[in-house]
């Protein structure tokens, strides 16, 4: 099987959990995109639980990270590390890591002809299969509270690996690509072309909505998949 189809199915449920904590006082509900699991039925809550104190602990003084985000249109994105956000490089968007959660802010202008001055946003926090539940439970406290600071009107989605909306898919040009590790595994990617080890790449898609996906360096991964 897949790391998709091994991913366990409770972090869907705790990442829910994690966006009712902050969601739940004003009655406002998440959209979500395409997923394998269906999180409504959950009766998971992080009130209280050593998650919530651990977020609340990092973001102890405000979140510097949404100072800047949203003020114009354009495309942020953001890593989950210990329980802190921290800035994607533009170099690597659309790249994610499989073993990470992500924030991924789009804002624009909703109608230039009528109000060009009016700012409206989508959303959307990504879960890698083999990411940690502190991970992924913090990106979804994170994204309520980043709509937070945007004066709650925002549109939220949830993005699960391999199985993303296509509204996420389209703020890709290049394609999403899945790399393999992730910041609690220790995994650095060497930027210096001349020193990088090759990798193998599995391309699937469309020229709209192309995935790819870092496999194992073998020659029966050829045709995998």
């Amino acid at each position: 099987p897949s790391a998709r189809q091994q991913a366990p199915q409770h972090y869907m449920a705790d990442a829910k959990a994690a966006t009712k904590l902050q969601a739940a006082h004003r009655g406002k509900s998440t959209r979500k995109g395409k997923a394998a699991a269906d999180w409504q039925d959950t009766n998971m809550a992080l009130f209280g639980s050593d998650i919530e104190k651990k977020i609340k602990a990092a973001a102890a003084d405000g979140e510097p990270q949404w100072n800047d985000a949203g003020l114009k249109p354009g495309l942020q994105i953001w890593r989950i590390e210990s329980f802190k956000v921290k800035p994607w490089p533009e170099s690597k968007y659309g790249q994610f890591h499989t073993g990470d959660s992500y924030i991924v802010l789009h804002t624009y202008i909703k109608d230039p002809k009528v109000n060009p001055d009016k700012l409206a946003w989508n959303i959307h926090f990504w879960i890698g299969a083999e990411s940690t539940q502190d991970e992924y439970g913090t990106a979804a406290y994170k994204t309520v509270e980043l709509d937070d600071k945007l004066g709650g009107a925002a549109i939220q989605h949830r993005e699960v690996e391999s199985s993303e909306s296509d509204l996420f898919c389209g703020h890709f040009r290049r394609g999403v690509r899945y790399l393999q590790g992730g910041i609690a595994t220790g995994f650095k990617q060497v930027e210096d072309p001349a020193t990088r080890d090759p990798v193998l790449l599995r391309i699937k898609g469309k020229a709209d909505n192309l995935q790819l996906r870092q496999v194992r360096l073998k020659r029966t991964y050829m045709n995998h998949g």
